[in-house]
């Protein structure tokens, strides 16, 4: 069994160090982000 792990941790929109804008955050949103940070990372 493998021993290597990689941990991926990222704010969401509008949390964190992220900008801020006057658009409403949504699930939806948040799920597109991290299914595209993951298709970009692999």
């Amino acid at each position: 069994m493998p021993t290597d792990c990689r941990v991926i941790l990222f704010d969401y929109r509008g949390t964190g160090k992220s900008s801020k804008t006057v658009e409403k955050y949504s699930i939806k949103m948040f799920t597109a982000d991290s299914a595209a940070l993951l298709d970009h990372l692999t």
